[in-house]
């Protein structure tokens, strides 16, 4: 039997289409191995949306081209896809061992391409594909998500913004929607396999639109009646408004988690991002959103060391992030990325300054980590049942739909399944933090 092995760089938009790329393989009976085994195809699903991710992708094709040559006899060819992929193609086919490089164009036809290359040694160019074949925005639904309790579903791609510091554009191209049909059909498909949270994902997801439905729409359309419980990823500051907060306000099946990409507090750093708000908008937008929904959990992404961000700049980022009432933050470290407005600004900040703010964040998240943890005691919630074991106590675990890590001795559903459990106790250091709990009867 033949074996694939797929490594997935970043989002939850490259997971879904590294198991939109597979599920081809897997229909035409290959079989799943872990990424560090021989396999007869390795897929390496890369991302460059930071300096660290070219990195981290770098280093995961060298590391699948050392395992199909283990012993000097090569057995496995391995294949490149993703946004690295797309915007510099020439940096990972200059890595030793790497057979194929696919960009984002090409992703959704990889398993054609590389059965045609494994019979005739021949890739065959992307203007020569079907143009239907072209389009990585969908490719074809999925049956599964390989390795997690929750499913993931596309329903958008592409971004027309133009922030300063942002390759992402030119990774997954123009903006474009997925059908409301498409999407809740593969809902109730996953639905119907035992999935009981989906995960709605895109570039841009705030951005949807088909056929004059707009996002708040789509999630009104897929929240009414019954089903899975609902989360999307993260969400734009301008694209939340009254329509959106109206339709998750009080809903049962969505779940109370909401991701937003902060950036900066500072409006001065702001506007050298081209993010288009301004820090009083996002203390706004907080608020309401924990006026509207009792029991969120309000996440933020802030990047550090923009070029000609000042102490005083970084101090509003803190400022916000303590005062907007976030459960967490996800902090980057800025990095140059090719041919952004960003990248040739002059003002760079030294690199052990970044370094000392990104800690500085990161220590406050664990605050606010905790601070939201700790307020959660006592009360109950249902968490997905995860198919791993907790790493530092060997226990049960899950996440809750507002998303608290919950731990807990004992449980008889089957991973995927939901568990309502009661939070007794906080324990764990920095993002590792959890609450101590025991399954509420």
């Amino acid at each position: 039997m033949k074996t694939i092995a797929v490594k997935t760089i970043g989002c939850k938009l490259n997971q879904y289409d590294s198991q939109a790329i597979a599920e081809p393989f897997l229909k035409h009976g290959y079989s799943w191995v872990k990424f560090d085994q021989p396999a007869d195809v390795y897929i390496i699903n890369t991302c460059t949306v930071t300096g660290r991710a070219d990195y981290s992708s770098r280093q995961a094709v060298s590391r699948a081209a050392r395992t199909a040559n283990a012993d000097g006899n090569k057995k496995g060819i391995v294949v490149v896809t993703g946004c690295y992929a797309e915007v510099d193609p020439d940096a990972l086919e200059s890595i030793e061992g790497a057979d194929l490089v696919i960009g984002n164009r090409g992703k959704a036809n990889i398993y054609r391409i590389v059965s045609d290359y494994l019979e005739t040694g021949i890739i065959p160019p992307l203007d020569e594909v079907h143009p239907a074949e072209q389009c990585s925005v969908w490719g074809r639904a999925i049956s599964e998500m390989k390795g997690y309790s929750r499913a993931f579903i596309k329903i958008q791609d592409g971004c027309n913004s133009n922030c300063s510091y942002c390759i992402v554009p030119r990774a997954r191209g123009e903006e474009t929607s997925r059908s409301l049909e498409e999407i809740t059909g593969e809902i109730e498909r996953l639905s119907s396999t035992g999935y009981n949270e989906i995960v709605l994902t895109g570039v841009h997801i705030g951005r949807y639109k088909y056929n004059g439905l707009d996002f708040p729409g789509l999630l009104k359309e897929i929240l009414t009646g019954a089903g899975p419980r609902i989360r999307f990823s993260s969400i734009e500051p301008n694209e939340i408004n009254d329509k959106l907060i109206a339709v998750i306000s009080g809903n049962s099946r969505f779940c109370r988690h909401i991701h937003i990409p902060v950036q900066s507090g500072s409006d001065r750093i702001l506007r050298a991002m081209n993010r288009g708000y301004r820090a009083e908008k996002i203390r706004r937008i907080a608020a309401d959103l924990h006026n509207a929904v009792n029991g969120l959990t309000l996440g933020a992404d802030f990047i550090t060391g923009f070029p000609g961000e000042t102490d005083e700049d970084f101090k509003h980022s803190e400022t916000i992030a303590s005062e907007a009432r976030f459960g967490y933050l996800h902090v980057f470290t800025y990095s140059d990325r090719p041919d952004t407005k960003a990248a040739r600004m002059k003002e760079k900040v030294d690199s052990e300054v970044k370094s000392k703010r990104t800690g500085e964040l990161i220590r406050l998240s664990s605050s606010l980590i905790e601070a939201n943890l700790k307020a959660n005691i006592g009360k109950t919630g249902e968490v997905i049942l995860e198919s791993r074991k907790h790493r530092a106590t060997g226990m049960f675990t899950g996440i809750s739909d507002n998303y608290l890590r919950a731990v807990f001795p004992e449980c008889s559903s089957e991973y995927g399944r939901l568990a309502r459990v009661r939070y007794k106790a906080h324990a764990g250091e920095g993002k590792y933090q959890y609450l101590l709990s025991e399954i509420d009867d």
